[in-house]
């Protein structure tokens, strides 16, 4: 066998690595570690992909604490993700909505596959969250799989009005929306506030 076709192969083998990465990554699964095990096993590691894939339903919400209800009709789910924009996201919906706000909960998602170190910081930061968000009792939940997807389908399956999620800026150039706030915008059933942690520009200049 020539150095050529060695080289080949081993190209398409990493390829294949790089690949499953990319499409587990996007539904929502550890994207580094099917990387890691596509290089190992290369087009092997799909039959355990596809195997993986038959149980991502079956991952559910993790609840560490019921929303008490404010007494409003709108009831509000945030997304959390540790940024500045999530806690811009907190406050905006509850100062917006004053006495309609119902139910509060902070809701963060991790991939289907995490590492229980991983779980463990979301969880961490879902409670710090909860501790400054001025609310009492604010609810908390930790979802599975690719955020946006998961964050929209808590939402309509939960019955809440109101999603709201923090954006992401780039100096000065236009703002642009994070990923998951893009997705959420062109597809959750429930609407979407997206909330920046920049200040207003007073010259309406974008």
């Amino acid at each position: 066998m020539s150095a050529g076709v060695v080289v080949v192969m081993l190209l398409a083998w990493l390829a294949s690595g790089v690949t499953l990465s990319v499409v587990m990554g996007r539904r929502g699964h550890f994207a580094v570690g099917w990387a890691v095990m596509g290089a190992i096993l290369g087009p092997l590691a799909v039959v355990f992909a596809l195997e993986t894939t038959r149980h991502e339903r079956e991952e559910r919400p993790s609840r560490m604490g019921a929303p008490g209800s404010r007494g409003g009709p709108i009831d509000v789910l945030v997304g959390v993700d540790g940024s500045a924009e999530c806690a811009f996201a907190v406050e905006r919906a509850v100062t917006l909505l004053g006495p309609q706000l119902g139910r509060l909960t902070l809701a963060t998602v991790v991939p289907f596959d995490d590492a229980p170190s991983v779980s463990k910081r979301a969880s961490e930061e879902l409670e710090r969250r909860a501790r400054l968000s001025g609310v009492d009792s604010p609810g908390q939940a930790l979802l599975h799989g690719q955020p946006a997807h998961a964050l929209a389908d808590f939402a309509a399956e939960e019955g809440y009005a109101l999603l709201a999620v923090g954006t992401r800026g780039s100096g000065m150039s236009k703002r642009l929306l994070g990923s998951t706030a893009r997705q959420l915008a062109s597809g959750s059933q429930v609407p979407v506030l997206m909330v920046s942690a920049d200040p207003p520009d007073p010259t309406g200049a974008a």
